[in-house]
């Protein structure tokens, strides 16, 4: 049975847009209907809805949901979909040491299982979380050495220039100026 929520949410991601900014407004609901997710409805609730869980929140109420869910499932894919969501809403909540631990479990399990681009994108959150922490150094090997390689090697061309573009922000940080100007030409 599907819940009211969920009704009112295209299955493509043009047009849910302006469907999660109705039910931002909404809250009380939105938690409510999480808090009553069980099983694969779980996993199902945070793919549709990752996008609007990293940007808008409520983030504990999101890491609980990915929680629950990551402790009711062995699937390797489910289980990276749902850790891609909690180690990033921990980091907007600010718990950083329990998103890194979370994002370096999802870059283990992506690795181990062939999904490189995966384990990619977590690699980028632990940058993230380094840069964050003021370690810019380490967040910038990571970029260069880690991440980018990976974009290269599958041809991902928009993960390549974001990412191109993260090291030109940590170039810019470190008042590396000439280098970032010359990344971003």
């Amino acid at each position: 049975q599907r819940h009211a929520i969920q009704e009112r949410l295209p299955e493509r991601s043009d047009g849910q847009g302006e469907a999660w900014r109705a039910i931002h407004h909404e809250q009380a609901a939105l938690t409510t209907w999480l808090s009553q997710l069980s099983g694969h409805e779980i996993s199902a609730a945070v793919r549709l809805g990752t996008d609007y869980a990293i940007t808008n929140g409520p983030y504990a109420v999101w890491a609980g949901l990915c929680e629950r869910g990551l402790s009711g499932t062995e699937d390797g894919q489910e289980r990276s979909g749902l850790l891609w969501t909690l180690c990033n809403v921990l980091l907007r909540a600010g718990q950083i040491s329990v998103a890194e631990r979370r994002a370096r479990e999802k870059a283990s399990l992506d690795a181990a299982d062939g999904r490189q681009r995966n384990a990619a994108l977590a690699l980028g959150v632990l940058a993230d979380i380094y840069q964050a922490r003021g370690e810019l150094d380490e967040a910038l090997r990571i970029r260069r050495e880690e991440e980018l390689p990976v974009y290269e090697k599958l041809g991902a061309i928009r993960e390549r220039a974001v990412t191109m573009g993260q090291i030109a922000d940590i170039y810019e940080a470190r008042g590396q100026l000439d280098e970032a100007l010359r990344i971003r030409k």
